[in-house]
């Protein structure tokens, strides 16, 4: 006796629009879900889509892609549900049923409902956002909780008030789409859940929109950061592992996590090329060494050029990257290395690394820049300052060009 779960995230349909790519997000998803045909449940933990309002020509291939799982069939029911269905989820509960959250690139205000809320009134998948589901099959029961993704900054605060427990006598998986520090999608998207706010007693949490995949172990609990299906920010990450989805098989005493990569993805390569001067010949000697193996689709190269001046080779970006067209897809940036540039990701990393709220963000800004600035901390008092800056902003202009010679507490 076994369930079988199929998983995937951050499809970003629509991504790429008018590209050589563009087609790819739809690719990839059909494929997943063509092979998760033998699942008895399908999760999808956010971003189906790359926009909140996608095109109508997004929505004709998205609509393909979702009448995949319809066509299969699974032994699995639904015996318990804490939200009202709508007369449509009878379509994906009677084939295999695709639950599905909506993320940060879905979201849209109260008064509207989102894309992966309109997939639900076309019976294509069932929206949860802080809901339960109860399964049964074979005796054996899995209970799947979701929440949407909501703004970080009040992320933790609304899981608390949810507060999911787990189903006694049942397999319990969390599905979020949060970024959950340590695992930080950017450095200024600053995460409120840590890894040791997740519930407590869950035998599986997947998580969404953190596009480099992971797994982890809370205690008896494991944390499977699922990675995107697609790559969107064409950064040196992104280049180190492969995209894919995941099937987990659930028996009575355990179970496996199996991550299949994509047979059909577009190969992404980074490159970089650190130095002073940087001539169009090292451009394209880094880019045809990287085009001296095989690939089944024209690859993405991403070359990302670090100096320190300004080049001559600038001017004829777009010349470099058409002499490759017919190879690849060539993408070239540049990064000006300087002292200003390299304190600010001084300052990015010590925001990553401590998670800072935005108020300590604001008062190290101010508390580096008084220091470049040479002011004496012993007369001015940089908090006091962030305090008459929220209240009235003429005044700490005045204090800090020293027209005015004290604090406001002191006047």
């Amino acid at each position: 006796m076994s369930i079988k779960i199929g998983v995937i995230s951050d499809l970003h349909l629509g991504f790429g629009y008018n590209t050589e790519y563009e087609n790819d997000s739809f690719e990839l998803a059909r494929e997943a879900f063509e092979n998760m045909l033998d699942c008895d449940l399908i999760l999808v933990a956010g971003d189906i889509f790359d926009s909140r309002s996608p095109r109508t020509a997004t929505w004709g291939k998205a609509l393909q892609v979702f009448s995949v799982p319809l066509k299969g069939k699974s032994k699995i029911k639904l015996i318990d549900a804490d939200k009202e269905l709508l007369d449509s989820s009878s379509k994906t509960l009677s084939s295999i049923p695709v639950i599905a959250l909506h993320g940060n690139h879905e979201r849209r205000t109260r008064s509207e409902i989102n894309p992966v809320q309109a997939l639900e009134r076309g019976g294509f998948l069932i929206h949860l956002h802080q809901n339960r589901l109860v399964f049964e099959k074979d005796d054996m029961k899995v209970a799947i909780f979701g929440m949407s993704n909501v703004p970080e900054a009040y992320a933790l605060q609304m899981l608390q008030n949810w507060n999911p427990k787990p189903l006694e006598n049942a397999f319990n998986i969390l599905m979020l789409h949060q970024n959950v520090h340590p695992y930080v999608y950017s450095p200024l998207d600053i995460p409120s859940i840590r890894i040791g706010d997740l519930p407590k007693g869950f035998d599986l949490i997947i998580n969404g929109h953190v596009h480099k995949k992971a797994i982890d172990k809370i205690g008896n609990t494991t944390l499977l950061i699922t990675g995107s299906s697609i790559v969107t920010q064409f950064e040196k990450n992104e280049s180190e592992e492969e995209k894919g989805y995941y099937k987990i098989t659930i028996n009575e005493n355990n179970f496996d996590i199996q991550f299949i990569p994509f047979k059909n993805q577009r190969k992404f390569i980074y490159l970089e090329i650190r130095k002073d001067v940087v001539s169009e010949d090292d451009i394209k000697e880094k880019i045809s060494k990287a085009l001296s193996q095989q690939f089944s689709k024209k690859p993405i190269i991403k070359v990302k050029v670090i100096t320190k001046a300004n080049q001559t080779w600038e001017a004829n970006i777009k010349k470099i990257e058409n002499q490759f067209k017919e190879k690849a897809i060539v993408k070239i940036s540049k990064e000006i290395i300087s002292e200003e540039y390299r304190k600010s990701i001084e300052l990015l990393r010590e925001i990553r690394d401590k998670s800072l709220s935005i108020e300590e963000i604001s008062a190290n800004i101010l508390r580096k820049n008084l220091e470049a600035m040479g002011f004496d901390f012993n007369l001015i008092d940089y908090e006091e300052i962030m305090r008459i800056l929220e209240e009235d902003v003429d005044k700490a202009l005045n204090i800090l060009t020293n027209k005015q010679k004290t604090l406001g507490r002191f006047v």
